[in-house]
């Protein structure tokens, strides 16, 4: 059809739904005093809106006289202007809008992600409640991956819902080991059956094949190649009966002739490792991360291996790191430099610009090795 008359029929169409003479639906929003009243055409509602096309079906509609009614509660007003945003999803989510959705999502992690961090709880459990809101959930997980300990060692975590669990699981950048990740998880299933008991030796058929039910959207996103053969002996094989028999087999066959490995189909690859180090653990790439993210709080790590990590005060960033033709590179100038061979005691910390000491003694040392690490963007 030719582009000048679909643009004739257009105008025509506008036209019409200029005319408030008719229009057969009445919107009413608000309660009290404060209610608005909208003319529409049910026809344009149902075209453009899934939940105009249900709510305005000849099952729902209310009518008085040949108009059909329909009315709902204002979105509330709300001093704090996040607590709107998220009376607007809501309302958005029950309209069945997911380009509005996806709209505010947006605007509201850019110019809110302070709020969100600190409400994450309520996020989280907000966001996984409603199917549309893809972007949000997107956030929380992205928050929770390089540090699990979030959502698995909460004092909440028995009643985190199972579609926050599930999609965790199929997260390639999930930092946690595997088999901590398989107790966390026979945890949580127990969790929702406090009659199973603890003694998993005790159980009956009928015990195994309600945590089967419980477990089987988690269970096959779990990276069984991720576990050591005296690991899956000791706390994976005496949940055999949980397991479908094809992905269980495979397990077994990984383990027996681990080079056919790639020919499996059940079973998936190991989470990637995010970093190649001999200094530096998960736990303090979680704790990096957190810088680069500049989050309000850090991402948490174990102490026990008393690591230092220090960045550069907030005054003195163009001191961060020097580079000297005849030294090696110098942090803070003082901070941490280097000179002439690592390895004979060229080597030495002088608090200056950083915000925590690298090493309490002032005396010079050698180093063994340093590494290097390049930060990606995430795509």
């Amino acid at each position: 059809m030719d582009l000048e008359l679909l643009l004739n029929f257009s105008k025509n169409f506008a036209k019409y739904l200029e005319n408030p003479d008719e229009y057969n639906v009445i919107i009413r929003i608000g309660e009290g005093p404060n209610v608005k009243t909208f003319k529409a055409h049910s026809f344009v509602l149902k075209a453009q809106c899934p939940y105009f096309k249900a709510g305005l079906s000849s099952e729902w509609v209310k009518k008085e006289g040949d108009q059909i009614v329909f009315e709902k509660q204002n979105i509330s007003a709300d001093d704090c202007f996040p607590l709107k945003i998220i009376d607007l999803l809501c309302a958005a989510d029950e309209l069945i809008l997911p380009e509005m959705i996806s709209y505010v999502e947006e605007k509201f992690i850019l110019k809110h992600s302070k709020w969100l961090y600190e409400n994450f709880d309520k996020i989280l459990h907000t966001a996984f409640k409603h199917d549309l809101w893809k972007k949000l959930q997107e956030f929380c997980l992205d928050y929770i991956c390089p540090d699990p300990d979030i959502v698995f060692r909460s004092s909440s975590f028995l009643q985190s819902d199972e579609l926050i669990l599930e999609n965790l699981l199929q997260r390639d950048d999930l930092i946690m080991k595997e088999i901590t990740i398989w107790d966390f998880l026979v945890q949580w299933g127990c969790g929702q059956a406090p009659s199973l008991g603890d003694n998993v030796t005790e159980w009956s058929d009928e015990n195994f094949l309600i945590l089967k039910e419980r477990l089987h959207k988690c269970i096959p996103h779990i990276r069984l190649s991720a576990i050591s053969p005296d690991d899956f002996y000791a706390k994976v094989r005496p949940f055999k009966k949980i397991f479908p028999e094809e992905l269980y087999e495979e397990v077994l066959w990984q383990y027996i002739k681990p080079k056919n490995a790639l020919k499996f189909d059940l079973i998936h690859p190991p989470r990637s490792d995010p970093v190649n180090s001999y200094i530096i653990n998960l736990k303090h790439v979680a704790m990096i991360a957190s810088w680069v993210d500049r989050k309000p709080q850090g991402y948490s790590f174990d102490g026990q291996d008393k690591p230092i990590l220090s960045r550069v005060r907030s005054n003195h960033i163009d001191n961060a790191i020097y580079i000297y033709p005849s030294y090696g590179p110098q942090w803070g100038q003082n901070d941490l430099k280097t000179w002439g061979s690592f390895n004979a005691d060229c080597c030495q910390c002088l608090r200056q610009r950083y915000e925590f000491p690298i090493r309490s003694s002032p005396d010079v040392f050698s180093a063994e090795e340093f590494e290097v690490f390049h930060l990606v963007k995430r795509q």
